[in-house]
């Protein structure tokens, strides 16, 4: 089989292959139980078609599954994932340098580093199941699906630290926090220690005060303020700080889902039993093959506008507040891309570009950005009266 082809159907090089087979314990048929495991996660085809590629029966193709899957659960998945495989000290070795200099301790030495930590829960869908009980707790209604929920917790460069669960779709992040830090006895309460930093999103909020009554120093994207209708600068930046780092545990869910086609499907009720030693495997996968995230080349330059502007006042929104213009009807103009009515606009570089929006993801939308604007008459949507408006009234004041 050629390497090109090799990969396509296993996901991992003859190299990388060859590795991991020299890992396992010697079995009859091993190459081909791993190969065939492999390619079940890698596709997600059936058990027809794989066993019809691999010229053997379909009996005798679930008996090489199961067997691969045991001996890469009891024998690879402990090498590479769980709290047992990473020290607290190597976890805090991983830190990227923005999330580092934003919340951790970057003047300490690296035996006194702060380990960072993102968590995050994500789904795989299930059928829906004539077991009344089992449809309760699997059916969410978020996703309006059946669906468990595996709980991932990550470095700050993507590798992964452990996965939890499976855990019910009616479970939320909070409550699944709650019970790993509930008393002294749990893993992750022995593991991590005081001062120890966990970024997470908004699901996580019923047990903020949980973790900070425990000496951990927990960030999260703020929330709107039952009278506020619109969030504090300072509250803005901050949800923004915690946003810039907090993407590389979607990064990890979205690796999942793209490079093992089996963890996208819906798993058929016979086979959801053995769901998590699949995700656990890729999980494991991902972590010994996959490349990690590094730090950006002006991460230093990053770091240093968000600490300059970091309680900078919004003067626009002030001006825009004090003199009520967004109370006031605006008075649209027709607008083509053929008036070129900015010429007074900064000619800026990539690089400015990045400094401004932290990161490359807005200017990455910038075309999708444009696209709504811009119709096919060559019109634009803007009301471009109404902001020159703003803009000479500032100037005049």
């Amino acid at each position: 089989m050629g390497d090109s082809v090799f990969y396509y159907w296993l996901g991992h090089t003859k190299e990388q292959f060859r590795e991991l087979e020299a890992t396992l314990p010697d079995f009859q048929n091993r190459a081909t139980a791993l190969g065939a495991y492999l390619m079940k996660l890698r596709t997600g085809d059936s058990d027809d078609k794989i066993s019809t590629l691999l010229n053997m029966s379909r009996t005798k193709l679930s008996k090489l599954l199961n067997k691969g899957r045991d001996v890469m659960t009891e024998h690879f998945v402990p090498q590479h994932l769980g709290l047992e495989h990473i020290s607290r000290h190597q976890v805090a070795e991983k830190n990227l340098y923005i999330p580092n200099n934003l919340f951790g301790n970057p003047g300490s030495c690296i035996e006194d580093r702060k380990a960072i930590a993102v968590m995050d829960g994500t789904y795989i869908y299930v059928q829906k199941s004539s077991n009344y009980s089992y449809q309760k707790k699997t059916y969410s209604l978020h996703k309006y699906r059946n669906l468990v929920k595996p709980f991932l917790i990550v470095c700050c460069n993507g590798y992964i630290i452990d996965v939890l669960g499976q855990f019910a779709a009616t479970k939320s992040d909070a409550d699944i926090v709650k019970d790993q830090f509930r008393d002294p006895s749990q893993p992750l309460w022995q593991y991590f220690r005081e001062g120890d930093v966990f970024i997470l999103d908004r699901g996580f909020r019923d047990c903020i005060s949980l973790l900070e009554n425990l000496n951990y120093a927990v960030h999260f994207p703020l929330s709107l303020q039952p009278s506020e209708f619109q969030m504090s600068t300072q509250n803005a930046n901050e949800s923004r700080k915690v946003s810039l780092c907090r993407w590389v545990v979607e990064v990890v869910n979205g690796r999942f889902k793209r490079d093992f086609k089996l963890l996208r499907q819906e798993y058929f009720n016979k086979t959801s039993k053995h769901l998590m030693a699949d995700f656990k495997v890729a999980a494991t996968l991902l972590n010994n093959f996959h490349s990690l995230l590094v730090d950006r080349d002006d991460a230093r330059e990053i770091v240093s506008v968000i600490q300059e502007k970091l309680f900078t006042e919004n003067t626009l929104a002030d001006f825009i507040e004090i003199h009520n213009l967004n109370r006031k009807r605006a008075q649209f103009e027709s607008m083509t891309v053929q008036i070129n009515n900015l010429n007074n606009f900064p000619q800026l570089e990539y690089n400015d570009l990045i400094l401004i929006s932290l990161g490359i993801y807005q200017i990455k939308q910038a075309r999708s950005y444009y696209g709504e604007h811009v119709r096919q008459d060559d019109n634009i949507n803007p009301p471009a009266q109404f902001l020159d408006n703003i803009l000479l009234e500032s100037n005049d004041d």
